[in-house]
């Protein structure tokens, strides 16, 4: 423990010493993992790589060797009309004709057609139109977008008859696009309610804004990073949702530990440079020891066999270990850079949080 405590002293007094540089090294680091990581482009699991043991091995060898595509449906249903109803023949052939229109459709089964008959209800009042998506399923979500606008579309046109579509495309793209709603509402709550929470615990602008640029930098650090590990397993949008809080969350933990210590070793008259060498050494040893814990941790999930908890394992362990780095590097080159500048933008209740105990 002793050598931990002198390498992050050590880490913590050289960073500070050379802010500049290591403020330089960081953003010059972090562009260059995100340029470098958008053109490497990030590799999604495939619904065959989500399954796993015999069935996942089975689902992966058939979307190796037969071309798949995505299965969609289109229901009719009217309570007054049939489906032998002019208006109701001509629902569906408005609906057939504008899938088509968009060059996303194949595999066409109409229940116009006397060969699919069996699609019509026995009480002739609900339909079903059958089709398939072109192009990959991994890409159905986004080709199918044409084809639910020209449902709408025809829906609207025939309010005698109910008209809705579902199946694996229109479905696949509910969920993602649920999963990026909630993921941008996370960004968007997150950051402002944490620094509502530094702002009471610091009493300080610039020190509550401190752990905040920390866990951005390990974020976009880690997104760049993940562009890469993600060629070996496959990432899912969760994961990147996960990392997003992960990321906040020890970025804001550990950096929040070595800024109260430095302040308070301010407080008690050290200088600058050596105030930060004590912070570095007691604080970052703790934020040392508590990062190596949270990647033994995640780790863990790689053993699961499964390659969705294998991209969020991955993901994690990436944003933490920036983390980390960040709170032992860059962290000491801002506080000394800013020097007592880091209590400025004091709130009006700054002195009786501070206030000593006695």
């Amino acid at each position: 423990m002793g050598s931990a405590r002198q390498l992050t002293g050590v880490a913590g007094r050289w960073s500070a010493s050379h802010p500049w540089i290591v403020i330089a090294a960081w953003i010059c680091g972090v562009l260059i993992l995100l340029f470098s990581g958008h053109l490497a482009g990030t590799r999604q699991l495939s619904n065959a790589d989500m399954s796993v043991g015999q069935s996942g091995h089975a689902a992966r060898m058939i979307s190796r060797d037969f071309t798949q595509h995505a299965t969609e449906y289109v229901l009719f249903d009217s309570r007054d009309v049939r489906v032998g109803a002019p208006a109701y023949k001509a629902a569906i052939r408005d609906v057939l004709a504008r899938i088509e229109a968009t060059g996303r459709v194949t595999q066409i089964r109409s229940p116009l057609d006397p060969r699919f008959a069996q699609q019509i209800t026995a009480g002739r009042h609900a339909a079903l139109l059958e089709f398939q998506v072109t192009g990959s399923v991994s890409q159905s979500p986004t080709a199918v977008v044409p084809v639910l606008d020209a449902v709408r579309t025809a829906a609207a046109a025939h309010p005698q008859v109910q008209i809705a579509e579902t199946g694996d495309a229109s479905i696949a793209k509910a969920v993602n696009d649920t999963v990026l709603r909630d993921l941008h509402h996370a960004e968007l709550l997150s950051f402002p309610i944490t620094l509502m929470v530094l702002l009471i615990a610091f009493a300080a602008v610039v020190a509550a804004l401190l752990p905040l640029g920390l866990a951005l930098m390990a974020i976009l650090a880690a997104n760049g990073l993940v562009a890469f590990t993600s060629h070996l397993s496959g990432v899912t949008q969760q994961a990147s949702s996960v990392m997003l809080l992960i990321g906040l969350a020890v970025g804001v933990d550990y950096s929040m530990f070595y800024v109260k210590r430095q302040r308070e070793e301010r407080a008690a008259g050290r200088p600058i440079l050596d105030a930060i060498e004590v912070a570095a050494a007691t604080s970052g040893r703790s934020v040392l020891i508590s990062g190596l814990t949270v990647l033994l941790a995640m780790s863990g999930m790689f053993l699961t066999g499964s390659k969705i908890f294998y991209g969020i394992g991955q993901a994690t362990m990436l944003v933490v270990a920036v983390a980390v780095a960040g709170s032992l590097t860059l962290l000491p080159a801002m506080l000394a850079l800013l020097g007592d500048r880091v209590d400025r933008g004091q709130l009006p209740f700054a002195s009786r949080l501070r206030r000593p105990a006695g």
